[in-house]
């Protein structure tokens, strides 16, 4: 069986995080940039951020230079971003599914527990319809869109 990497992608409140321990709390090895945030002592420091997406990136490569498969639970949604764990997995030679979380803005506001200011939800939304429009440009080997409690593997 090959090595698997699950990229959600989502803005905050999307249900990415409920969804991948739902999904792959048994079989993967899921790694959240919330998570290490929360072990810094806050849910977002500007003066630590750089230094936590360095050592998130450091740790998603370890698990794959040892074989694991990994969900790398963060939004994804920056095209470079996503691109960037796209290539590495290609070179570590595993699969790469993106799992796109459809779920209503609205509803994204009132789930996200993050206190993310509506200013910067709106950002997320812009760089995930950035990314819609490129979509068929990334090299994955399969796309499951999320929608309504609904799972549909894109052909």
């Amino acid at each position: 069986m090959k090595k698997e990497l699950i990229l959600p992608v989502g803005i905050p409140g999307s249900g990415k995080t409920y969804l991948m321990n739902q999904l792959y709390f048994k079989s993967h090895v899921i790694l959240s940039l919330d998570d290490m945030r929360l072990a810094a002592g806050s849910i977002f420091n500007p003066k630590i951020e750089p230094m936590l997406k360095g050592i998130y990136d450091l740790v998603g490569r370890s698990f794959m230079i040892r074989g694991q498969n990994i969900v790398l639970d963060s939004t994804n949604v920056s095209y470079n971003i996503t691109k960037n764990w796209i290539n590495t997995a290609k070179k570590y030679d595993y699969d790469t599914t993106l799992i796109l979380m459809l779920t209503d803005f609205d509803v994204c506001l009132k789930r996200q527990t993050k206190n993310v200011p509506e200013e910067k939800m709106r950002i997320f939304v812009n760089q995930f319809d950035e990314l819609m429009d490129i979509i068929h440009t990334l090299e994955v080997d399969k796309i499951i869109e999320v929608s309504n409690g609904e799972m549909t593997e894109w052909d």
